[in-house]
């Protein structure tokens, strides 16, 4: 019941859907995770175009493997250390706190 407990229960109060299966995504936290320590993920070349015109869908993100004609233009994070991540972010967590 400390103010550091609270906000987080606050955040998590946010996402309902995401309370009520008992867990959420840490989309962002991974994000800067990997920046800090790239071994949390393994990254993978790919080719990454975004539909604007319309020919597939509009403003999607489309993703192939590189070939000639689409070399690699961005390395995807596709594999995580979950177990790893996670003990990371709690410890980060942990220090915040005190």
């Amino acid at each position: 019941n400390t103010p550091f407990n609270q906000a987080i229960a606050g955040q998590l109060e946010c996402y309902p859907r995401f309370r009520a299966q008992g867990w959420t995504n840490l989309h962002d936290p991974l994000a800067v995770g990997a920046v800090v320590r790239p071994d949390l993920v393994q990254l993978t070349p790919l080719h990454l175009d975004v539909e604007l015109g319309g020919r597939f869908t509009a403003g999607a993100t489309l993703m192939r493997s590189p070939n000639l004609d689409f070399p690699a233009n961005v390395q995807v994070a596709l594999r995580v250390d979950v177990s790893v991540f996670e003990e990371f972010f709690v410890a980060r967590l942990e220090n915040v706190r005190s």
